[in-house]
């Protein structure tokens, strides 16, 4: 299983996009390597919020493409343990994979399209392990953008936001 993404396909292409168009939105320079150039954790975990809405607009035109539904994966799992940091990251790994289970479950029983969680979309797209393996990555991504900036603990990153 990787945990880190494979290069060269539709998925890390719109995560690019993604990350590119929230850089655009945030007045800095909109090319690829943006993220890496940030200096601290809340900086990126900002940026790929943003990335991660472009990417929820994108899905809302195209429910079924899985591609876009990977990016929506990672990019969430990777906010998240961006934000909150290392130990969050076996609680987001336990949500990536359960989420697929009860798709997987659902689906099973025919009721896939009961599962959606927005409006976005009529109902998820089916299961598969691909997804997993790009939420998995996303949140080992977050925990590097976490440390980016030498903060050790979530106390910390809250203390730097709210101070």
């Amino acid at each position: 299983m990787f945990l880190t993404p494979p290069t060269g396909t539709k998925t890390e292409a719109y995560i690019v996009e993604a990350i590119i168009w929230a850089a655009s939105k945030s007045g800095l320079a909109p090319k690829v390597g943006v993220l890496e150039e940030l200096p601290g954790s809340h900086e990126r975990a900002k940026l790929i919020g943003l990335a991660l809405g472009y990417i929820m607009g994108l899905r809302k035109n195209d429910c079924g493409n899985k591609d876009l539904a990977y990016a929506d994966h990672y990019l969430q799992a990777r906010v998240m343990v961006a934000y909150l940091g290392p130990s969050a990251k076996p609680l987001i790994q336990t949500i990536v994979v359960g989420y697929e289970v009860k798709k997987k479950i659902w689906e099973a029983l025919g009721i896939l399209e009961d599962m959606k969680s927005d409006n976005r979309c009529p109902k998820p797209v089916s299961p598969d392990t691909t997804s997993v393996k790009w939420g998995l990555a996303g949140a080992q991504d977050g925990e590097a953008d976490f440390y980016v900036d030498g903060i050790q603990t979530a106390a910390d990153v809250w203390d730097k936001i709210f101070s």
